[in-house]
Order: structure tokens, then C-alpha cells, then sequence
């Protein structure tokens, strides 16, 4: 494993630059340390046992939720950097400078901790955060995400914030609801977190149940409303959400015999809840989904052959078809195809259309040690870059890597790698 570098000098305060979420037509995470040295929370709260308060800037702002970089990971794209955490929970934050993709400086990645003597381990790290539901974002200049309330609140999660160097700190606002609700994903868009929880229940003859939720919660006031609430047998579950201006997009399957996938569409300004799909068994996973500027909606599978779907009249439409072992990524800007095979990883870029920008081999030179014992964890990106998390085991390690598709060849940067604990 490499070691992972500190905030490099160059990111300090007297080059703060004004950072702005990309918004694209919409899902790793890396910080741009702009300033000093120093990260905890302010006025030592960490310590003090207290938060300081929220500013006085309102969070109903327009910024959407970035589809692209949706992940099982956090992940944010401001314009000099991504900001990635590799895992839901108690982490640390990790950076990448994104000159580097234009410039040869090697590992220009490492974890945002200024203080050269830190172990980078546990809570003494100024990188230290806990993100609940993978929910860090970029909004008002300032990085969000969820946590646990501070000790003795009412009720147990808070959205906090913190300048884009990883100080100052703060508790925003408590979410106000108890432990009804278990967030598995939490994602912010247009002045709300939206919250998938799947938890278990028990029906009224004993049978055991899961409890399903989609909820939005107002950023200014923490207030709930439940969007999406229905129960199913106890079994295995796997979702995916999109967004797209007034409307959540909502997808779920589960697994009893196959797949049983549901797609729902809840908008905002009519509180009006459509049903897409429902007791589709057309394919194995929800999790490979895109949203059109015309509410078009893709989904990826990797069935034999693997195929691209349109969704529609309630059906999944096949529109594209690859070999077999393929797992189809719809992206705003290309359809990818990631396979393993042989002990190499492959990727075809087409587009919509059809054309193959890209068919061949997807280099992996940056990860230390023998490509076939990682597995291509996550994928996301745009089309005409994809990253991509491989991980050796629930442990680690990780390695982020980038890549880019331009005139026909794929160049691949890394991005950070963490074993366990970092």
C-alpha cells in the first residue's frame, strides 16, 4: 500500500477560490484543502461535548443532487477537486487535486489533515467526519452531510456543514424523526435530504416484514414528510435513487424468487406519486439507472446478453443489446459496459445511438497487487469519464481510480487508495 499523504502546503487560505457544485443532468470522495492547517470542530466543540450554531443562510437553495457520482460511497466534484470517503460511517475524508489530471504530479491525493504528526486514526484526526447515508454534498459554498446528533438531542441524526477546507464545523440542523426510520442513503437536492429507509417489522399475524420509506426532510426546519412507505416480505433489497428538477425517481428490487422490481416517480411541486414499474422481472438490479432531460428513464443489466432498457408503458423496453458478462452503466454522456474476464477488466463506450466509442481492455496499472483478486465495486461518472472503486474485501483496500475516454483511448489516473482504517 502507499502511504497516504497530508494536505499539501499549496492548499492554503490566500488561494481560497469560490467552489461550485457541477450541476449534471443527473451519482467518491476527495477535498481541495484551500486553507491552513486545522479542521476539528470550531471553539474545540468536539471536545467541549457542544456544536457551535447554524449560520443564518437558508439551505432552500436550487443546487441539484449530482446523479453522476452517485455511489455506495461519498463522493463530491467541486471545480478544483473531488472529495471521497470510500464507506457509510465513521472515515475519513480524503482529497484530489484535479490540476494533476493535467499535470504529471504523482499521488496528488491524500487525507484532509494538515497536522504532520496525526496518525490519521480515529477522532483526533482533523479528517475526521461520520457520514450517515453517504450524504456529503457541495451547497452554498459549504460541505453537508448527515450525523449523529449530538449527545442528549431528541432525535438522533443532524445535518452539519463545514467550509470546503474541512473547518469550521457546524451543526445546521437536527432531522426530526427518532429511530422509526434506519437511513440507508440519504441525498441532498433543492433544500431537502431525502432519506431511503428499509428496516424490519413484524405484520400483524407475527410474520417477519421490511418497512420501506422514501422521505424528505426541509433542511431549514428538519421536518419529515414520507414520500414512498410500503411493507414486503422479509427479503433482500437492493434500491437506487435519481433526481431530476421537481421529481425523485425511486427504484427497488427484491429478491425472494428473482427479481421483483418496482420504479416510482414522486414530484415535489404536485405531490403527485406515479407508479413506473411494478412486478418487473425483466432484470436482476435497479442499481444501473439514468433520467433523461425528458424524463426518459434507462436501466442497465448484466443478463445474458446484457442489455440497456428503456422504461416504457409500465415495461422494460430492450434498446441495446452486449455480450454476455457485461454490466451496463447508462451515463449522461455514453452507455458503458464493465466485464472481468481472463483476469483482466474490460469496458465498451457506446453511445445512444449505438456507435462503439471504446471497446478493450480497462487498465488497471495503478493498483498495486493482482487485478483479479479486486473487484470493480462502483462505478460511476458521466460517460466521457467514469471512476471507478475496486476493493479487495469488505476491509480493503480501496483504490479510486479515474478514467477517461478521449480520441479513442482510455487514460487512467489514481485517485486515492486507503487499506483499512486509512
Amino acid at each position: 500500500m502507499r502511504k497516504m499523504r497530508t494536505k499539501p502546503a499549496h492548499f492554503h487560505s490566500s488561494m481560497r477560490r469560490t467552489i461550485k457544485l457541477k450541476l449534471l443532468p443527473t451519482v467518491f470522495i476527495l477535498l481541495f484543502a484551500l486553507c491552513a492547517c486545522r479542521g476539528g470542530w470550531n471553539d474545540d466543540a468536539r471536545e467541549a461535548g457542544t456544536v457551535p450554531s447554524a449560520s443564518s443562510i437558508s439551505l432552500h437553495t436550487e443546487a441539484d443532487f449530482n446523479n453522476s457520482l452517485y455511489t455506495d460511497a461519498s463522493l463530491v466534484e467541486t471545480d478544483e477537486a473531488f472529495l471521497l470517503c470510500p464507506r457509510s460511517g465513521s472515515e475519513l475524508l480524503m482529497y484530489f487535486d484535479k490540476s494533476a489530471l493535467e499535470a504529471s504530479e504523482a499521488e496528488p491525493f491524500g487525507i484532509m489533515c494538515g497536522r504532520p504528526e496525526c496518525t490519521h486514526h480515529g477522532s483526533s484526526c482533523d479528517a475526521y467526519f461520520e457520514d450517515i447515508g453517504c450524504s456529503l454534498a457541495l451547497m452554498n459554498g459549504r460541505l453537508y452531510w448527515v450525523g449523529r446528533s449530538k449527545q442528549g438531542s431528541e432525535h438522533p441524526y443532524a445535518v452539519y456543514s463545514a467550509d470546503t477546507d474541512f473547518t469550521d464545523k457546524r451543526l445546521e440542523t437536527e432531522l426530526k424523526f427518532g429511530y422509526e426510520l434506519q437511513p440507508q442513503r440519504i441525498c441532498f437536492h433543492r433544500g431537502s435530504a431525502y432519506i431511503v429507509s428499509i428496516m424490519n417489522s413484524v405484520g400483524n399475524g407475527g410474520e417477519p416484514l421490511n418497512n420501506h420509506k422514501l422521505v424528505s426532510c426541509d433542511l431549514d426546519t428538519g421536518e419529515p414528510k414520507v414520500l414512498i412507505d410500503y411493507n414486503t416480505v422479509n427479503a433482500l433489497s437492493e434500491f437506487t435513487v435519481r433526481f431530476k428538477g421537481s421529481k425523485v425517481y425511486y427504484a427497488e428490487g427484491l429478491y425472494v424468487s428473482g427479481c421483483d422490481m418496482r420504479l416510482y416517480c414522486y414530484d415535489t411541486e404536485t405531490e403527485e406519486l406515479e407508479v413506473l414499474l411494478s412486478d418487473c422481472h425483466t432484470i436482476e438490479t435497479p442499481a444501473y439507472m439514468r433520467i433523461d432531460d425528458d424524463g426518459t428513464v434507462y436501466m442497465g443489466d448484466y443478463g445474458i446478453p446484457a442489455t440497456l432498457f428503456k422504461v416504457l408503458d409500465g415495461e422494460l423496453v430492450p434498446i441495446m443489446e452486449f455480450e454476455k458478462y457485461y454490466r451496463i452503466h447508462p451515463f449522461e454522456k455514453a452507455v458503458v459496459g464493465i466485464s472481468f474476464n481472463d483476469d483482466k477488466y474490460y469496458a465498451w463506450f457506446r453511445s445512444y445511438s449505438g456507435e462503439t466509442l471504446y471497446k478493450g481492455i480497462l487498465p488497471t496499472e495503478t493498483i498495486d497487487g493482482d487485478p483479479e483478486t479486486f473487484s470493480a465495486y462502483w462505478v460511476c461518472g458521466d460517460g466521457e469519464y467514469i471512476i471507478v472503486l475496486y476493493e479487495a474485501s469488505s476491509n480493503g483496500p480501496f483504490y479510486f481510480v479515474r478514467y477517461e475516454l478521449a480520441d479513442g483511448k482510455i487514460r487512467e489516473t489514481l485517485m486515492g487508495c486507503a487499506g483499512n482504517g486509512f
